[in-house]
Protein backbone atom coordinates (compact mmCIF):
# COMPACT_ATOMS: atom_id res chain seq x y z
CA UNK A 1 0.00 0.00 0.00
CA UNK A 2 1.61 3.25 -1.20
CA UNK A 3 1.51 6.29 0.84
CA UNK A 4 -2.36 8.48 -0.64
CA UNK A 5 -3.40 5.01 -0.23
CA UNK A 6 -2.76 4.74 3.69
CA UNK A 7 -3.76 8.36 3.96
CA UNK A 8 -7.14 7.82 2.79
CA UNK A 9 -7.83 4.87 4.75
CA UNK A 10 -6.46 6.40 7.54
CA UNK A 11 -8.58 9.33 7.42
CA UNK A 12 -11.76 6.76 6.26
CA UNK A 13 -10.91 5.13 9.55
CA UNK A 14 -10.70 8.24 11.39
CA UNK A 15 -13.79 9.51 9.91
CA UNK A 16 -15.82 6.58 10.59
CA UNK A 17 -14.71 6.19 14.04
CA UNK A 18 -15.51 10.40 15.00
CA UNK A 19 -19.15 9.17 13.29
CA UNK A 20 -19.67 6.28 16.26
CA UNK A 21 -18.18 8.62 18.54
CA UNK A 22 -20.36 11.12 17.64
CA UNK A 23 -23.69 8.78 18.13
CA UNK A 24 -22.04 7.68 21.31
CA UNK A 25 -22.01 11.10 22.97
CA UNK A 26 -24.77 13.23 21.34
CA UNK A 27 -27.19 10.62 20.69
CA UNK A 28 -26.55 11.75 16.66
CA UNK A 29 -28.10 9.66 13.91
CA UNK A 30 -26.87 12.24 11.62
CA UNK A 31 -23.46 11.76 12.88
CA UNK A 32 -23.58 8.17 12.77
CA UNK A 33 -25.09 7.77 9.74
CA UNK A 34 -22.63 10.57 7.59
CA UNK A 35 -19.56 8.67 9.46
CA UNK A 36 -20.08 5.42 8.46
CA UNK A 37 -21.06 6.73 5.15
CA UNK A 38 -18.22 8.89 3.92
CA UNK A 39 -15.99 6.49 6.32
CA UNK A 40 -16.47 2.95 4.10
CA UNK A 41 -16.63 5.22 1.17
CA UNK A 42 -13.21 6.40 1.78
CA UNK A 43 -11.96 3.09 2.68
CA UNK A 44 -13.46 1.28 -0.46
CA UNK A 45 -12.26 3.95 -2.91
CA UNK A 46 -8.30 3.84 -1.59
CA UNK A 47 -8.09 0.38 -1.62
CA UNK A 48 -10.01 -0.85 -5.29
CA UNK A 49 -10.00 2.89 -7.32
CA UNK A 50 -8.51 2.29 -10.60
CA UNK A 51 -8.50 1.44 -14.22
CA UNK A 52 -9.08 -2.45 -13.73
CA UNK A 53 -12.27 -1.89 -11.40
CA UNK A 54 -13.85 0.54 -13.12
CA UNK A 55 -13.98 2.86 -10.24
CA UNK A 56 -12.63 6.42 -11.20
CA UNK A 57 -8.76 6.64 -9.71
CA UNK A 58 -9.50 10.38 -8.98
CA UNK A 59 -12.39 9.24 -7.01
CA UNK A 60 -10.56 9.40 -3.10
CA UNK A 61 -9.81 12.77 -3.50
CA UNK A 62 -13.00 13.94 -4.74
CA UNK A 63 -14.63 12.07 -1.48
CA UNK A 64 -12.00 13.49 0.73
CA UNK A 65 -12.61 17.44 -1.14
CA UNK A 66 -15.98 16.78 -0.61
CA UNK A 67 -16.08 16.15 3.18
CA UNK A 68 -13.58 18.85 3.99
CA UNK A 69 -16.07 21.46 2.13
CA UNK A 70 -18.91 19.86 4.26
CA UNK A 71 -16.58 20.16 7.45
CA UNK A 72 -15.90 23.70 6.13
CA UNK A 73 -19.51 24.75 6.24
CA UNK A 74 -20.19 23.35 9.47
CA UNK A 75 -16.91 24.75 10.98
CA UNK A 76 -18.22 28.31 10.08
CA UNK A 77 -21.71 27.33 11.44
CA UNK A 78 -20.97 25.91 14.89
CA UNK A 79 -18.31 28.11 15.37
CA UNK A 80 -16.20 24.98 17.16
CA UNK A 81 -13.40 23.14 16.30
CA UNK A 82 -14.28 19.75 17.49
CA UNK A 83 -15.07 17.89 14.93
CA UNK A 84 -15.42 19.78 12.17
CA UNK A 85 -12.32 22.17 12.27
CA UNK A 86 -10.55 18.96 13.03
CA UNK A 87 -12.05 17.55 9.98
CA UNK A 88 -11.24 20.37 7.60
CA UNK A 89 -6.92 20.26 8.61
CA UNK A 90 -6.99 16.38 8.48
CA UNK A 91 -8.73 16.68 5.11
CA UNK A 92 -6.21 19.49 3.77
CA UNK A 93 -3.30 17.21 4.68
CA UNK A 94 -4.61 14.16 2.75
CA UNK A 95 -5.85 15.97 0.31
CA UNK A 96 -2.15 17.55 -0.30
CA UNK A 97 -1.11 13.98 -0.25
CA UNK A 98 -3.18 13.20 -2.80
CA UNK A 99 -2.68 15.85 -5.23
CA UNK A 100 1.14 15.39 -4.61
CA UNK A 101 1.37 11.80 -5.73
CA UNK A 102 0.12 12.56 -8.54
Amino acid sequence: MNLPEAAVVIYGALVTLGGLLGYLKARSLLSLGLGLLFGVALILSALFAGAESGIPADLPLWLVLGLTVLSLYRLNVTRRFMPAGLLVLLGAVVAVILLTAK
